[in-house]
């Protein structure tokens, strides 16, 4: 087996574990995830954003969202 095909089965690996932790996270909610999934979904609690994230009690808030809560 070349290794050719062996980056191409891991990267599709990677790909299908991907697609089920967003399932699972759709189906159960970040509570069950476990915390290496909760690193690898970053978005806003609120707006889904993913820049500017600021983590808080294993949430992320992105700072557009903050400063609307701010005021």
């Amino acid at each position: 087996m070349s290794d050719k095909n062996i980056d191409s089965g891991s990267e599709k690996l990677n790909a299908e574990l991907a697609m089920i932790r967003e399932l699972k996270e759709r189906i159960y909610g970040k509570q069950d995830l476990t915390d290496s999934e909760l690193d690898s979904v970053k978005k806003c609690a609120f707006c889904d954003g993913t820049k500017e994230l600021i983590l808080y009690k294993n949430n992320y808030i992105c700072q557009e969202c903050l400063t609307d809560i701010r005021s």
